[in-house]
C-alpha cells in the first residue's frame, strides 16, 4: 500500500480539465521523438533514426516544439560525421534554440579525438582530465533545447501533482525514497532526461542536484569506490543491486569519454548523489522552504 500512494494521486488528477487537442498533439510529437531516440540508442539504427528526426523536424507547425529537439539531434549527429542529409535552415528558430543549434555546425576531428583514446584506461583518464586532452561534448545542443521546450509547454501533470504534494505532511520512508531514486537513475542512464527531471520535481520537490568540485576524474574514482562499498552492504535489494551495477557499468564506459558529464549525471540522482559525491548543496525533501510561515 505504501508504494501505491503516488499513483493514486495520478489517478485522482486525471479528471483535471486539460486542453485535449493541444495535449494530444504534444503527446504525438513527444512519442515520435522518443521512438526516434530509442531507434538510435537502443536499436543502433542511426540511419532509421535520422529519417525519423528529419520527419519530425520537417513539421513546421508552431505547436511542434519537438522539431527543435529533432534538429538538435540531427546537428549533433552531423557533427560526428553521420550523413544526416541537407542541413535544415535554422533562421526561424527562437534565439535560444538557434544559439544552441549553431554549436553543432562545426564538424569534430573524429580521427584526432579517437587517437586520444588509444591507450590503457588509466592513461586515458589522465589525458582527458587535462585541458589539452579533454573531450568535447557530444551533445552540446540537445540539453539546452530540452530546457527551452520545457519552459514553453507550461506545467505538466507531474508538476501539478508536485505542487499538491508539497502540501501533504506524510513523507515516504527511507526504503521508498531509495526506490524512487532508483527509478530516476534508470531514466537518466537511458538518456530520458526530461522524464527524470519530472520525477525529481514530483517526488523530491525541494532537492537540488549535488555539484562536485575539483577534478572530475578523481571524483568519479571516489564515487566508483563508494559504489563498490555500497554494493556489499547487507540486506540490499535485488533491484538496488541491479541499479548499482548499471551505474558502475556506465561509469566504466563513459568516464573516459566525458567524465564531467558522467559526474553531472550522478549529481542529478537523489540519494545516489549524496552517497557517492558527498552532501554538496543538497536540500532535504519535504515541504517548501516557506511552508512553516503559513
Amino acid at each position: 500500500m505504501n508504494r501505491s500512494w503516488p499513483w493514486l494521486l495520478v489517478s485522482l488528477a486525471l479528471p483535471l480539465p486539460l486542453p485535449a487537442q493541444g495535449l494530444q498533439k504534444a503527446h504525438e510529437a513527444s512519442t515520435a521523438m522518443h521512438a526516434a531516440w530509442l531507434r538510435e540508442v537502443l536499436d543502433l539504427d542511426t540511419a532509421g533514426a535520422v529519417r525519423e528526426y528529419r520527419h519530425i523536424a520537417g513539421d513546421a507547425r508552431p505547436s511542434n516544439l519537438e522539431r527543435w529537439l529533432a534538429m538538435a539531434r540531427l546537428g549533433e549527429l552531423h557533427r560526428i560525421g553521420v550523413d544526416t542529409g541537407p542541413r535544415i535552415p535554422i533562421a526561424e528558430a527562437p534565439a535560444t534554440v538557434r544559439s544552441a543549434l549553431q554549436a553543432t555546425e562545426t564538424t569534430l576531428p573524429i580521427d584526432e579525438l579517437l587517437q586520444r583514446l588509444q591507450a590503457e584506461p588509466p592513461e586515458i583518464m589522465r589525458r582527458v582530465g587535462t585541458e589539452a586532452g579533454k573531450m568535447p561534448p557530444l551533445r552540446p545542443a540537445t540539453p539546452l533545447v530540452q530546457d527551452w521546450v520545457r519552459s514553453q509547454i507550461g506545467p505538466s501533470l507531474d508538476e501539478n501533482l508536485a505542487r499538491r504534494m508539497q502540501n501533504m505532511s506524510r513523507q515516504p520512508d527511507q526504503r521508498s525514497e531509495l526506490s524512487l531514486a532508483n527509478d530516476i537513475l534508470n531514466l537518466e542512464l537511458q538518456g530520458r532526461a526530461a522524464l527524470a527531471s519530472n520525477r525529481r520535481t514530483l517526488f523530491f520537490a525541494n532537492w537540488q542536484p549535488v555539484v562536485a568540485g575539483g577534478d572530475p576524474a578523481a571524483a568519479l574514482a571516489k564515487a566508483r569506490a563508494e559504489l563498490e562499498s555500497w554494493s556489499k552492504e547487507p540486506d540490499i535489494s535485488s533491484l538496488h543491486q541491479r541499479r548499482i551495477n548499471d551505474l558502475r557499468q556506465a561509469i566504466d564506459q563513459r568516464a573516459a569519454i566525458d567524465p564531467a558529464a558522467m559526474l553531472a549525471l550522478i549529481g542529478r540522482v537523489p540519494v545516489y548523489a549524496e552517497r557517492l559525491l558527498g552532501a554538496g548543496n543538497r536540500q532535504d525533501r519535504g515541504s517548501s522552504p516557506d511552508r512553516g510561515n503559513k
